[in-house]
């Protein structure tokens, strides 16, 4: 111990593997497994004590021999490199001169003395105590008291010399005829486990140095099974010999320092003499046995397989922890390169679901237990319906599906969820909502003389009422509206596009041409072939300076005349009423509430229920007429006779003065004294009442407002901070607006839209170049560009669209099927479909 320090490789190291902590002994009388084992190897055992009795009276002087065998030889090498040490410790180590020869001499005279008492066993108690002192003292005076092989290989001396005194104990129990005392034996079963546990830290060393191979990792895992059985005191003499075997068998073929011209001579000779020191040590255990604290003695087995078990889970968890943080981060990045890559959702959700192994995010996925929702409530439902299926129970599944139709059910709706993982949230979550939509679907199924069809309309038109409605809401964005198209088309290609869209600003007049064409049609459209830009055409020239002159001439900034050719171009002349009979879908138009100087109101929604008979393009281009920007834009409607004339003019005569201020926008007109960011006199609680809507995925494009909504999964400290600021910014407007200090003609341009009830919001990741967009006119390269922006936004939130509308979804379909089955339901449906062929 006394060379010059260095290290060696060793190549017994390997990866941990669990054991399995001894269960606490049953009252029954079925063997125990561990008592399955003992039976197993009894036989082994009595064939090894067979063999081992003609040298069991040598064992513990063999052992003893071996223990000290590293003192001795180090001894041996300070008296032969006298001179070499005296020069390290004074040069290397700074210690004075004379002080360095009292601590050689010191260490050998304390070497030689107490290995000779251990080898006698005379006052073995005190000889152990000297040479744990000559293990501390040359630790610090050679400076290796942080070197981690040595710190672990000395542990496992210090484990064998604790055998030694325990041996001793144990032979002096045998040298009286007296019981000994309780002191003494409570020592004696103490010594013994802590020798135990020190033995086995030479592997520990092992598993941080030397190169893996397959002998060595073979090597290793039977090394570490054997080491954990002598800690626990699991057939511990059995597993000692097989250390003993391997590290006989290893010191001899890796520790050769016999052989000519080896290349760390030292080193090895070092390594070699400690390592029989450890033998020694597991010699004694086996001839002593493990002791009191074991489970071969099944004395205190509940505590100690608890804090084993504690402390072996500790060390593995830690070692494979360290290994899959070493190789995550590379992993990680390719991850998050392919999920940037993806051109489809399926692409994608391949990636996330890849990127979730490499964070660890499909342990928590596969976990349901979690605090923020009931799922002990969710799981027990889930079982009760697959019950109630699988017994063919139909009022029961039909009881249990009425009462649990809640879209947040047991709080799974809770945002967190859907924060954490890249894929999707909870399995049991989504198994639940999938169990759900398939129980429908087989009360749909069944034959009519199980469960008559008006009974299962009345079951299906119950539960919609019940359970509500969603609502797209398309709000603003200037050219950034059209990413509302790539939204549209991540939902109907997910067929999760609700039947209720909402549109304001830009926001109504991608609303209106998404509500004007049918499923079988929506497809061309979505793709951005289907939308007429000739309006736009002969325009990018020059397109600033103009901008700049209309706004100093005019006071707006831009042209409603091209907004309006536009959306004429691709609506035509369809009225809400008929583009709602054409294709079914509930297309609302917000507007500012206005009053006129008449006093007749201009309603703040817009929809076939509202204003049936107004003309869908005029009030798309009324939406976007807000104060500065476009000037005022008159709303068309048509009579009775299918005439396209004022809407103001089709109001009671009491109401005639206020024609004037019918164009919406227009600065005659006083806003009522609602404010616009009261909940009460929102459009969308408008929507709410009129539409059964309860939750709303809002899909927000304006300039001054996306900046500062974090899309889904961000979650970097700058996103916190922009989110931060955006939410402070609205407040302070808010209150501005509560007290009417905010004026008429931005307060509609700053102030949001109050959206009642829950609700997903999603943005798009904007950079700085998508800003330079906002004074360019549309064009075929640029709405491509911003649907594939608006697919990207929706891709990470699917799942959480699928958990909160899925069962709605699917609703609303076996309602329309089991109500087509309907008598009447065949002359409906050609008087719906030749009058969508006559507009």
């Amino acid at each position: 111990m006394a060379q010059i320090r260095g290290t060696a490789g060793y190549h017994l190291g390997g990866p941990q593997r669990s054991f399995g902590v001894p269960p606490n002994p049953s009252a029954t009388n079925d063997p125990s497994p561990l008592d399955a084992i003992r039976e197993q190897t009894s036989k082994i055992e009595d064939l090894l004590d067979t063999y081992a009795d003609p040298v069991k009276p040598y064992l513990p002087a063999v052992g003893r021999f071996l223990i000290v065998a590293t003192f001795l030889e180090d001894a041996i090498r300070i008296l032969t490199q006298w001179t070499e040490q005296l020069k390290y410790l004074s040069d290397y180590r700074h210690i004075p001169w004379g002080i360095t020869h009292l601590f050689l001499l010191g260490n050998v005279i304390t070497m030689v003395i107490c290995s000779v008492m251990v080898i006698a066993r005379k006052h073995s108690e005190y000889a152990v105590g000297g040479l744990i002192g000559v293990v501390v003292t040359q630790a610090l005076g050679y400076g290796l008291i942080f070197d981690l092989n040595f710190f672990l290989r000395n542990l496992s001396v210090m484990g064998g010399l604790l055998m030694v005194v325990s041996d001793s104990w144990h032979r002096k129990r045998f040298a009286f005829a007296g019981i000994p005392q309780l002191e003494e034996k409570d020592r004696k079963m103490y010594f013994q486990l802590a020798g135990r546990v020190l033995l086995i830290f030479l592997f520990i060393g092992f598993v941080f140095s030397g190169e893996w191979s397959i002998s060595r990792v073979l090597v290793s895992i039977l090394g570490f099974i054997a080491c954990v059985m002598v800690i626990v005191g699991f057939k511990a003499k059995w597993s000692a010999i097989i250390l003993v075997v391997i590290l006989s068998v290893f010191n001899v073929i890796i520790n050769n320092f016999w052989t000519p011209h080896h290349p760390h001579r030292d080193f090895a000779k070092y390594d070699f003499f400690q390592i029989l020191s450890i033998v020694g040590g597991l010699v004694l255990l086996v001839n002593m046995g493990p002791g009191q604290f074991s489970v071969d003695e099944k004395k205190k087995l509940t505590f100690l397989a608890n804090l084993y078990g504690f402390v072996l889970r500790f060390f593995l968890s830690t070692y494979a922890r360290t290994v899959w943080l070493l190789t995550r981060s590379t992993r990680r990045r390719a991850r998050y390169a392919q999920l940037s890559a993806a051109g489809t959702f399926e692409e994608w959700q391949e990636a996330a679901e890849h990127l979730d192994v490499v964070l660890g995010k499909d342990v928590w996925r596969k976990n349901p237990a979690s605090k923020q929702y009931d799922y002990r409530m969710i799981s027990e439902r889930l079982d009760a319906l697959k019950k109630a299926r699988a017994e063919e129970d139909v009022a029961g599944m039909v009881n249990l599906l009425r009462s649990g139709m809640l879209r947040n059910l047991g709080n799974m709706c809770h945002r967190n969820l859907y924060c954490r993982s890249y894929a999707g949230t909870k399995l049991l979550i989504e198994e639940y909502v999938q169990t759900v939509a398939a129980s429908l679907s087989w009360i749909a199924e069944l034959p009519p003389s199980t469960l008559p069809p008006q009974t299962k309309l009345d079951i299906f038109h119950d539960t919609r009422s019940s359970f509500g409605r969603t609502s797209l809401t398309l709000q603003g964005g200037a050219i950034f509206g059209l990413y509302h198209i790539g939204v549209v088309k991540a939902l109907f290609l997910r067929n999760l596009l609700p039947r209720v869209i909402t549109g304001t600003g830009v926001g109504a007049l991608i609303a209106a041409l998404v509500c004007i064409h049918t499923d079988a049609e929506l497809p061309g459209f979505l793709c951005g072939e289907g939308i007429d830009l000739s309006a736009f055409a002969g325009k990018e020239k020059g397109g600033v300076k103009r901008k700049l002159l209309r706004i100093i001439r005019t006071g707006y900034l831009l042209d409603i005349n091209v907004i309006e050719r536009c959306v004429r171009a691709n609506v035509g002349d369809l009225t809400f009423e008929e583009a709602y009979q054409r294709t079914k879908r509930v297309l609302n138009i917000t507007l500012a509430e206005k009053k006129g100087d008449g006093g007749a109101d201009i309603p703040g929604l817009l929809n076939h229920i509202t204003t049936p008979n107004v003309l869908i393009y005029t009030a798309a281009c009324a939406s976007n007429a807000s104060g500065g920007l476009y000037r005022a834009v008159e709303l068309l409607c048509k009579d009775h006779n299918g005439d396209v004339v004022p809407y103001a003019s089709t109001l009671p005569q009491i109401h005639a003065s206020s024609s004037s201020s019918q164009a919406t926008g227009s600065h005659k007109g006083r806003l009522s004294n609602r404010k616009y960011g009261d909940p009460r006199s929102s459009p969308h609680a408008r929507v709410a009442e009129l539409f059964n809507v309860n939750h709303f995925i809002i899909s927000q494009a304006r300039p001054y407002i996306a900046p500062f909504i974090s899309p889904a999964h961000t979650h970097s400290t700058s996103s916190s901070l922009y989110k931060l600021l955006g939410l402070e910014i609205r407040h302070r407007l808010q209150q501005i607006d509560t007290l009417g200090l905010l004026p008429v003609g931005i307060r509609k341009f700053l102030i949001d839209d109050v959206v009642p009830g829950s609700g997903i919001t999603v943005v798009p990741d904007l950079g700085w170049s998508d800003f330079e967009m906002l004074v360019e006119n549309p064009n075929r390269e640029r709405v491509g560009y911003w649907v594939a922006k608006g697919e990207r936004s929706i891709w990470p939130v699917v799942g959480e669209v699928e958990v909160r509308c899925g069962v709605e979804f699917c609703l609303e379909r076996l309602w329309e099927e089991v109500r087509s089955r309907q008598p009447g339901a065949e002359e409906r449906r050609r008087r719906r479909e030749t009058g969508g062929q006559q507009l």
